[in-house]
């Protein structure tokens, strides 16, 4: 019995040729978007980026905790 053996599939030339296009393209997108965000929040402050951390946290731990006070009122 093959269950837990594992076929070893290979990529032709061509294949992988193309694949690693197809990843230089996402990569190079990924550092396009990082850059942009990079620059539109270079001037905010440690202190606004704790609160708005602190805000965060705050928000979705209360709506986490509202969504399990529903599971048991239920």
């Amino acid at each position: 019995m093959n269950i837990f053996r594992q076929t070893k599939d290979k990529l032709s030339n061509g294949q992988e040729q193309t694949a690693e296009k197809i990843a230089d393209k996402i990569v190079k997108a990924q550092r396009k978007v990082a850059d942009y965000l990079s620059s539109k929040t270079a001037g905010i402050s440690v202190k606004t980026w704790r609160l708005l951390l602190i805000g965060f946290c705050i928000l979705f731990g209360g709506y986490c905790i509202y969504l399990l006070a529903q599971v048991f009122n239920n």
